[in-house]
Order: C-alpha cells, then sequence, then structure tokens
C-alpha cells in the first residue's frame, strides 16, 4: 500500500511515497530529496491536513523543466555542471570559508611579511577548499546514485 508524506522542504502532500521505504525520494514539486528520518515524526493528522489544503488547491502543474530536473540534477551530480541542491552549496561555501581561515592562519607561518602571508594563505585555502569540498561532494554525490 502506498504511503503518503508530507513534504519537509515545501510542505507539498505527496500520495504515493513508497520510493520511500528504499531510503530516499524525491519530492515532485521542489525535487529535494527526502529521507526516512525527516518524515518519521509526522503524525496522520499532519498528513491529513496537508492533503486537504491539497485537494483545494488542485493538482501540481507539470512543466518540463520541473518534471526533468531530478534527472538533469543526476547527470550533473555525476559527470559535472551546476549543483542546483541549496544544502550542498552551502556546506561547500562553510567549508571554503573555514580553509580559507585556516590559510589565513598558516600563510605567516611560510612568508616573512604578516599581511602578504595572511593574504597568500587565505588564497591558498580558498583554492583549497573550493576544489577539496569540490571532490568530497562529486564522490558523495557519485556513489548515493
Amino acid at each position: 500500500m502506498p504511503r503518503a508524506i508530507v513534504c519537509p522542504f515545501c510542505q507539498e502532500y505527496i500520495e504515493d511515497a513508497s520510493g520511500l521505504d528504499a531510503g530516499r525520494l524525491a519530492c515532485p514539486a521542489c525535487a529535494e530529496e527526502i529521507t526516512l528520518a525527516q518524515v518519521a515524526q509526522q503524525t496522520p493528522e499532519h498528513i491529513a491536513s496537508a492533503r486537504a489544503a491539497r485537494e483545494q488547491r488542485g493538482p501540481i502543474p507539470k512543466s518540463p523543466a520541473a518534471a526533468n530536473l531530478q534527472q538533469a540534477q543526476a547527470v550533473m551530480d555525476v559527470v559535472g555542471g551546476v549543483n542546483l541542491r541549496w544544502k550542498d552549496n552551502v556546506i561547500q561555501g562553510i567549508a571554503i570559508f573555514v580553509s580559507m581561515l585556516i590559510g589565513a592562519g598558516v600563510g605567516p607561518l611560510f612568508i616573512d611579511e604578516v599581511p602578504l602571508g595572511v593574504i597568500v594563505g587565505a588564497f591558498a585555502g580558498l583554492v583549497a577548499g573550493l576544489f577539496l569540498s569540490g571532490f568530497v561532494l562529486m564522490v558523495f554525490r557519485m556513489f548515493r546514485h
């Protein structure tokens, strides 16, 4: 029997979430990946109210761009391209910022002039953080597909 849930990202009612039992499910409205842990605490009352709201609004309009978003993201994750997942981008931004701070702290140890060492170290940390965090996300997404 299909399981009904509410997307934790866009609060959209999903009638058939049977794919969630296998681990992950993509929301048809916002294309975010939903895990079982994210919806484990949903009560039947919460799901019923979301279903009533969905029935009042009518069906989700299917645009060609939204329908192909999940397939396109899978290709971009494995082959290369723009990452449309905002959580991945936030994680990568934080990793780059932290590596830039570490580089700015380590830079003066290698260059005698402190201001120049901070600038060179921050730039080296920025570049290293960009490549390292991008590589980690690439490998992570490759094994998830």
